[in-house]
């Protein structure tokens, strides 16, 4: 009777340990590659998405393409955006802005761009917990009227347009 008693408590503590969650950790965005955010060649891990987040930490990236499908969070870094007179579009993404970032989308040759959040995929959402400042050069436009949801939370920092 000892002996079952025994292999019942072993089995149940060989049990927790077997069933214990193994620790994940983000990735981590250093631009060896070529600087694109969307590049797996720039990341420690691997290229970010919607659950399995990456993180940008005191380094400025520039980006051209449209974002979609990242879950990000930028610490002290800064992010520019420069096409060419087009709209620049975050579809199904989790972009969060932390520490001193600024964050700015300018069109080249001085063009008006317009910054749509979740026009074309999914819900969108973007937190701006910055003290920098988030600096628009066209339209700020959330969501569309064919049911894609884009949230802004700003809890700090400044968002202008111009």
């Amino acid at each position: 009777m000892k002996n079952i008693g025994l292999m019942v408590v072993v089995a149940m503590v060989m049990g927790s340990v077997v069933a214990a969650p193994l620790a994940y950790s983000d990735t981590v965005y250093n631009g060896a590659a070529d600087g694109l955010i969307t590049d797996a060649g720039n990341w420690s891990n691997f290229a970010p998405t919607n659950g399995n987040p990456g993180t940008v930490t005191g380094i400025n990236v520039s980006s051209p393409e449209d974002l979609a499908n990242l879950d990000i969070t930028f610490t002290d870094s800064d992010l520019t955006r420069t096409v060419g007179n087009a709209a620049q579009n975050f579809n199904d993404v989790n972009l969060t802005f932390k520490g001193a970032s600024d964050w700015e989308t300018l069109g080249v040759g001085g063009a008006k761009d317009n910054f749509i959040v979740a026009k074309a995929g999914g819900t969108s959402t973007i937190n701006w917990d910055s003290t920098g400042s988030l600096l628009n050069g066209g339209n700020f436009t959330l969501g569309n009227n064919a049911g894609q949801i884009g949230i802004f939370n700003q809890s700090a920092g400044t968002v202008g347009f111009q």
